[in-house]
């Protein structure tokens, strides 16, 4: 195989990947974020949030490639609730514009 045909050969790959991934993160949109108030940080928790006692979670996951690799959050890991707003007024005549939303329902809040 000569060089160019290498280049391009390699180049399909790498774009191939990429967009396999970019289509991945783009299909998994709906996976829920948490927060750990404490140390300042979000995550998708890939890998779960484990290490529940009464509700507390303190461990997440993040690393896809590394089961075993966590961040530890010692309040728990809180499961961040994703506020959506409305373009539209809603029809019933309650005005509301703002809309707090979880992934089963939206409640109206403004």
């Amino acid at each position: 195989m000569q060089t160019k045909e290498k280049l391009t050969t390699g180049f399909l790959i790498l774009l191939s990947v990429l967009g396999t991934a970019g289509l991945t993160t783009l299909l998994d949109s709906d996976r829920s974020t948490y927060e750990c108030v404490s140390k300042g940080l979000i995550s998708d928790c890939i890998n779960g949030v484990k290490a529940c006692k009464d509700g507390i979670c303190t461990r997440c996951y993040y690393d896809l490639d590394n089961t075993r690799k966590y961040e530890y959050c010692k309040e728990g890991w809180a499961e961040k609730v994703k506020e959506l707003e409305s373009i539209t007024p809603v029809p019933s005549g309650s005005g509301a514009q703002k809309y707090l939303c979880d992934q089963t329902k939206c409640v109206p809040i403004g």
